[in-house]
C-alpha cells in the first residue's frame, strides 16, 4: 500500500541546502498541512513530507515507508492523536511523534507525553515546529545510540557467557575463604558434582587433600597476585584423587581461576618413570653379572696358570 500523494513528495534524499527530513503529516486540513510545510522549508530542511488523513492510510505508511518524524494533529476523522499514537508505539516505536492542535488542554498534552509523544505544538505557535522537531530528532538519536550501546553489550555478555560455559577447561570464582562463587560445567563435571548448584553450596576447601596445601595456595596468590601452571592434586565429591593444573588470578577478595584435568598425563608420565626405573635396574643387574663373569675367568686362568694346567684348560675371556 502506498501512501496518497507519495508520488507527488520529493522523494530525492540528497541533502542539498539543508538536513534530509522525511516527515508523515496526519492532517485533515489542507490548509494547516502548508502553514507546516512551509515552516520547514523556510527553517532549512531538504524536505520529504506526506499527508495523510485516514487511520487506514495511517498504518499503511507505517508499515510500507520509514521516516524521521511524525507530525499529527489531535482530531482526524475517526479517531485521534491517541490513537495515532497508540498505532506508532506498536508500529514504528522509534519514530519521534509531535501533536499540533488548535487546542488542547494541559492534561491532554501531559497524557500524549506520558504515552510517548515527543512534544506537543500549538498550531498558532508554528514557529516553534522546527525546533521541536530538531530536538525530538536528537533525543531519539541518543535513544538510538543506548539501544545500540545496550545490545552490543547483551551480545557481548552473551558471547561471554557462551565461552565460559562451553569451555572445556573448568572455570570458577571463590573468595578467599573458600566459598565458591561461580563455576561453569567443565569445572563441576570435573570435580564430580551432578549440577552446578551442588556444587556452589560445597565447602570447596575439602578438595584440598590437606588445610596447609590450600593456606600454601592462598599464600602465593596474595604475594604475587596471580599464580600460572600450578599443579596440584585434589580430591573429587566422590574421593577420587585428581591431578590439575591452575592458572589463577586475585582481585581484591575475589580469585579467579582456570583449571585443567592432568592425571591422564600424569599417569602417562608416571608410567615412563616406571618403565624407567625398571631399565635402569636391569641394565645394572645384567651389566653387573657380566663384569662377575669377566672376574671369575680371569680368576680361573690364574689357579690353571700356576698349576700348570692353562694350556690344557684356559678359558677364553
Amino acid at each position: 500500500m502506498n501512501c496518497p500523494g507519495w508520488k507527488d513528495c520529493n522523494m530525492d534524499e540528497k541533502n542539498i541546502s539543508g538536513t534530509v527530513l522525511n516527515v508523515l503529516s496526519l492532517e485533515d486540513s489542507a490548509e494547516d498541512f502548508e502553514i507546516i510545510r512551509e515552516q520547514l522549508v523556510n527553517a532549512g530542511y531538504n524536505l520529504t513530507i506526506s499527508r495523510v488523513e485516514k487511520e487506514s492510510e495511517f498504518v499503511g505508511c507505517l508499515y510500507n515507508h520509514k521516516y524521521d518524524i511524525i507530525l499529527a494533529d489531535f482530531h482526524l476523522p475517526g479517531f485521534d492523536a491517541f490513537g495515532a499514537l497508540r498505532l506508532r508505539n506498536e508500529i514504528r516505536q522509534d519514530v519521534p511523534f509531535i501533536c499540533i492542535s488548535g487546542a488542547i488542554g494541559e492534561e491532554t498534552a501531559i497524557d500524549l507525553i506520558k504515552q510517548g509523544a515527543a512534544d506537543y505544538i500549538l498550531k498558532d505557535r508554528p514557529k516553534r515546529l522546527p525546533l521541536a522537531i530538531d530536538k525530538a530528532l536528537e533525543k531519539a538519536k541518543e535513544k538510538e545510540l543506548k539501544r545500540q550501546a545496550n545490545e552490543n553489550l547483551r551480545l557481548s555478555e552473551k558471547k561471554y557467557r557462551d565461552l565460559v560455559e562451553y569451555a572445556i577447561i573448568g572455570i570458577y570464582t571463590t573468595n578467599l575463604q573458600g566459598k565458591l562463587l561461580f563455576a561453569n560445567n567443565a569445572m563441576c563435571k570435573m570435580m564430580e558434582y551432578d549440577s552446578i548448584d551442588e556444587f556452589i553450596n560445597a565447602d570447596i576447601t575439602l578438595t584440598y587433600k590437606n588445610k596447609e596445601e590450600r593456606e600454601k595456595f592462598i599464600e602465593i596468590i596474595r604475594k604475587t597476585k596471580q599464580i600460572l601452571n600450578y599443579e596440584l592434586e585434589l580430591v573429587t565429591k566422590k574421593g577420587n584423587a585428581i591431578n590439575v593444573i591452575i592458572n589463577s588470578f586475585i582481585s581484591g577478595e575475589v580469585l579467579t581461576g582456570m583449571m585443567m584435568d592432568i592425571s591422564d598425563r600424569k599417569h602417562a608420565e608416571d608410567t615412563v618413570k616406571n618403565k624407567m626405573t625398571e631399565l635402569q635396574q636391569f641394565h645394572n643387574l645384567t651389566v653387573g653379572r657380566e663384569l662377575s663373569m669377566i672376574e671369575l675367568k680371569k680368576e680361573v686362568n690364574e689357579l690353571l696358570k700356576k698349576s700348570g694346567q692353562a694350556e690344557k684348560y684356559r678359558i677364553a675371556e
